[in-house]
This record gives C-alpha cells, sequence and structure tokens, in this order.
C-alpha cells in the first residue's frame, strides 16, 4: 500500500522534533496495518479518519483517508481548530 503525503502534512512534520516524529510514525505503522482504525468523519469531511495523539501533554489529530491502494495523509496539528483549517 502506498503512502501519500500532501503539502500541509509535510510543512507540519517538518517542524517535529526527532521524539515527537519518532511518535508520529508509529501511529502512520498502525494506520498502515489497519486504516479503517480511526475516527470517521461526516458531513464535510466524510471520508476523512483522524486519529487523537498527545505529544508532550497536548492533544494532537492526525487525518488521513484511504482506498485499497493508499493511504493519504491529510494534516497533522494541535487539535485547536484542527477541523476549520482541514476544511
Amino acid at each position: 500500500m502506498r503512502i501519500l503525503q500532501t503539502p500541509t502534512f509535510r510543512k507540519a512534520v517538518k517542524r517535529l522534533q526527532k521524539g515527537e516524529k519518532a511518535l508520529l510514525d508509529k501511529q502512520v505503522s498502525k494506520i498502515l496495518e489497519s486504516p479503517d482504525r480511526g475516527d470517521r468523519k461526516r458531513g464535510d469531511l466524510a471520508g476523512v479518519y483522524t486519529i487523537k495523539l498527545s505529544i508532550h501533554g497536548a492533544q494532537f489529530r492526525l487525518a488521513y483517508r484511504f482506498d485499497k491502494y493508499q493511504i493519504e495523509l491529510l494534516a497533522f496539528g494541535p487539535r485547536e481548530n484542527f477541523y476549520k483549517r482541514l476544511k
């Protein structure tokens, strides 16, 4: 299965420190094992799944969508206003 990254996702990952990136990589590995593990969104964000992460006590979200051939990592960032930025 291929993994695609949007420019928004790549930009957010560049800001992470080494340990934080390792936590994110672990979550991406879990998504590869079972893509439907995230929370499925409805309405404007239909087809998008999100995973909740806690990094240094702060809440973050990882948004992605998938089909049987690929996983597209859409966005990663703090919980505050995450869904507004995602739309």
